[in-house]
C-alpha cells in the first residue's frame, strides 16, 4: 500500500508509514528507476506513431486506464481528479 499507480501513468508513493531508511531509500531509487523508463516508452511511442511530445500525456492517460484495469485487489491507484482508491 506504500505505492500506487497515478492518473498520468507513472507510480508515485502513497505513504511510507513503517519503512525504515533503508527501506524508503530503496522504494524511492525503484520507483525512479520505474518512472524513468515508462517515461522513455511513452516518449518512443509518440514518436513511432507520428505523435507531437507535448501530446504524450495522452498515451499516458490510456496507458493509467490500462493499468488500472489490469489492477489486482488491494492495488491503488489515483482517479481521474487525483483521489487514492484502492481495488476492492
Amino acid at each position: 500500500g506504500s505505492i500506487g499507480e497515478t492518473n498520468d501513468g507513472i507510480l508515485a508513493i502513497r505513504k511510507m508509514d513503517g519503512l525504515g531508511g533503508e527501506e524508503i531509500r530503496t522504494v524511492k531509487r525503484l520507483l525512479k528507476a520505474e518512472n524513468n523508463d515508462r517515461e522513455a516508452l511513452y516518449k518512443q511511442l509518440a514518436t513511432a506513431n507520428k505523435i507531437s511530445l507535448s501530446d504524450v500525456g495522452k498515451i499516458k492517460a490510456v496507458f493509467a486506464k490500462t493499468l488500472k484495469a489490469k489492477a489486482k485487489v488491494g492495488h491503488w491507484y489515483q482517479d481521474e481528479k487525483g483521489k487514492w482508491l484502492q481495488i476492492k
